[in-house]
């Protein structure tokens, strides 16, 4: 759908069934994939309003936010570098506000892929150790009983 403000939303559902049947055959523990895919000529993002939270099993429940990324259950996740920007948050400014912080691929990029290479590994630094290391503190707190060092 259209948000109003020219930026289309698609399920996220689209990318997710495909990208999720890519992991299943592989047998990679950690995955992060990058897509970028040619722009369709209009800024899009993603919509979570069919986010399967439980499981699979369908539940709607999705936070209305259209997002560029999608991190699944299992071990992998996903970021669209075409897809946004987008914010979240008050729409202008203060306490909340949150402006895409991931590289988005633009016709600058395309004529020169070579701008593209700091940000990119600065994004896979940051997404391996925050979905795939991510600090012990993070943990469950339930669990920081039986942590030992």
């Amino acid at each position: 759908g259209d948000t109003g403000g020219g930026l289309i939303t698609v399920p996220h559902d689209l990318t997710e069934d495909y990208i999720r049947a890519d992991y299943m055959k592989s047998s990679i523990a950690y995955t992060l994939y990058i897509l970028n895919p040619e722009s369709p000529g209009r800024p899009y993002a993603y919509s979570y309003d069919t986010a399967r939270f439980d499981g699979g099993r369908g539940r709607a429940g999705g936070s209305g936010c259209p997002g560029t990324l999608w991190v699944a259950k299992d071990h992998y996740a996903w970021i669209d570098l075409t897809a946004g920007p987008v914010t979240y948050g008050p729409r202008t400014s203060g306490e909340g506000l949150v402006w895409e912080s991931l590289p988005r691929v633009t016709d600058v990029h395309r004529r020169r892929p070579a701008a593209l290479v700091v940000p990119l590994v600065g994004l896979l630094r940051r997404a391996c150790a925050h979905l795939f290391a991510p600090p012990m503190d993070h943990g469950p707190v339930e669990h920081w009983d039986d942590t030992h060092v």
